[in-house]
């Protein structure tokens, strides 16, 4: 039974399909003398689809584009070259694969989940029954059966 290595335990739970991120990767550039060196590029998009759950060889699908070409990379998240994997935004979706958004017109759909509040619950319905209505008080005026005192000659 083979398992991760230490520096390498991150298993990044947030990042799921639907979710637009950003990833550091690192890369070695050689130069005309030969010189490695080494820096970070930065790929942000669209998280499409998610595979082998949380295991050693798990890897993400993220889509960009760039210009007005769709470029998509597949990243292994327990790799060395990922310096890091950070979550931009979450949008609600249904399918575990989201292949459909290749097509520019399902990517306008996409509603954003505004923070991880939980969703509302629904009111029941009122069951009591409705309050009956005051009535307008009416001015006190002496009524006309009260008696009168009346003169006596």
């Amino acid at each position: 039974m083979t398992t991760a290595t230490k520096t390498n335990e991150k298993v990044y739970k947030d990042v799921v399909p639907g979710a637009k991120v950003r990833v550091s990767l690192k890369i070695k550039d050689t130069n005309k003398k030969g010189e490695e060196k080494e820096r970070i590029q930065v790929f942000e998009g669209m998280v499409i689809s998610r595979k082998h759950g949380s295991e050693i060889g798990s890897t993400i699908t993220v889509r960009k584009m760039s210009g007005n070409i769709g470029v998509e990379k597949i990243i292994p998240l327990r790799s060395p070259v990922v310096a890091g994997i950070e979550v931009i935004a979450k949008y609600r979706v249904r399918q575990a694969v989201l292949g459909h958004l290749r097509n520019p017109k399902f990517k306008k759909k996409l509603k954003e989940i505004k923070g991880d509040q939980p969703k509302p619950k629904k009111k029941a319905a009122k069951t009591a029954a409705p309050k009956a209505k005051a009535e307008p008080k009416k001015a006190e005026t002496p009524s006309s059966t009260e008696e009168k005192p009346t003169a006596t000659k």
